[in-house]
């Protein structure tokens, strides 16, 4: 290998000085060119793609969201409206999705309009837990909100784990019989994502072209 580094050629003396032939060689740097970029295009166009990187990471967040919770868009029903109506629990927040979970498996384990089978299951269920802090290790989340624009509409979602699989499967059941629709890919837009998609939808309506 030596004797082949010995055979490449060196460079010309002009080239190890930098003076190469060509357009601005050899020339100071330092001097700003003639032409300088329009600054307010170079910010539009970096809040634009900053824009359009946070909506498609919005959105695979909520189809990440999809797999990992439960989630139901539900008529208003008085037993949501009290579940989405408790007191937060700044101390433990978990807390107060456990108390969303009891009232959601109580009201509806005694709904007029649930069947007599999900009814059963719920009902067991709330009769076998002495209070919703004993499901602190199987209860993951749980939360109940009015939807965005929307106040008749709820979103309810919830993750428990395996061995609470039936009583989820119930919970959903239950909610579909009074208007319920399971989202399978993932819960509708937020607030803030809707506001960021309708203000890029005004940038780019309102840029130069």
């Amino acid at each position: 290998m030596k004797s082949w580094i010995e055979q490449v050629p060196k460079a010309s003396g002009s080239a190890q000085n930098g003076n190469q032939k060509g357009k601005g060689k050899g020339q100071d740097r330092r001097v700003k060119p003639r032409v300088q970029q329009d600054t307010l295009q170079c910010v539009v166009n970096a809040v634009q793609a900053v824009g359009d990187n946070s909506l498609q990471n919005s959105r695979a967040i909520r189809m990440l969201t999809g797999l990992a919770l439960s989630t139901s868009l539900v008529p208003s029903d008085p037993v949501l409206v009290q579940a989405a109506a408790l007191e937060p629990t700044p101390q433990d927040p978990h807390l107060t999705q456990l108390y969303t979970w009891a009232v959601l498996v109580t009201g509806l384990g005694a709904h007029s309009k649930v069947s007599a089978q999900h009814k059963q299951v719920l009902a067991t269920h709330a009769a076998n837990v002495e209070k919703p802090e004993d499901l602190a290790d199987k209860v993951l989340f749980c939360r109940v909100q009015p939807t965005f624009g929307d106040a008749s509409q709820f979103k309810v979602q919830f993750s428990v784990t395996p061995d609470l699989h039936g009583i989820g499967v119930a919970l959903l059941a239950a909610l579909a019989t009074i208007g319920g629709v399971t989202k399978f890919c993932g819960p509708p837009r937020s607030r803030s994502e809707r506001n960021a998609a309708e203000a890029l939808k005004l940038l780019n309506q309102c840029s130069p072209a």
